[in-house]
């Protein structure tokens, strides 16, 4: 699995057009619209993976929700409850397509991939504005990463391969 443009510290993208490549490179993703049910939570999530540079493996998607709560406004109280939420809808699909053993592993040794997230986000110049995301759809990402301070961090190929949303080991 090769880094997406939106992946690239300086890409030109505007976060529009990154958007649009996440989704059509994670065809798992069931792309929400604006208004739709769960897109109040989604869709800043999705956004916060291509601001920060996150695909969708395990421990990209545990170093979103590290980097969302430490690097955004959104609230420690208010994310977690967006956890539990989606955590209700379907408890243990992504442990049965998986596997727990493969989850517990990425966890356990994306654990200094996770602590760097923290320590970026909390290097960060500014908290990004987790529900007003589109203010930033037709800026590009290089000069939305820049003005908050934010260095993408990347994770080694082997890891990004138990992905959430492909199911691939």
């Amino acid at each position: 699995m090769e880094l997406a443009q939106y992946q690239q510290q300086n890409s030109l993208q505007t976060l529009r057009e990154a958007m649009e490549e996440y989704f059509s490179i994670n065809p798992g993703l069931h792309k929400l619209k604006p208004g739709e049910p769960g897109a109040e939570l989604f869709l800043p999530h999705d956004a916060c993976h291509i601001i920060f540079g996150l695909g969708t493996s395990i421990i990209e998607e545990a170093m979103a929700d590290i980097w969302t709560l430490y690097g955004s406004d959104v609230g420690t109280r208010r994310y977690l409850g967006y956890i539990r939420y989606i955590a209700q809808l379907s408890p243990d699909s992504i442990v049965k397509q998986i596997g727990l053993e493969t989850i517990a592993y990425h966890l356990v040794v994306g654990g200094p991939y996770m602590w760097k997230a923290r320590k970026s986000a909390k290097r960060m110049l500014s908290t990004w504005p987790f529900d007003r995301y589109q203010e930033y759809y037709d800026k590009s990402l290089t000069k939305i990463r820049r003005s908050f301070g934010i260095e993408v961090l990347h994770i080694p190929k082997r890891y990004r391969r138990a992905s959430s949303v492909h199911a691939q080991q």
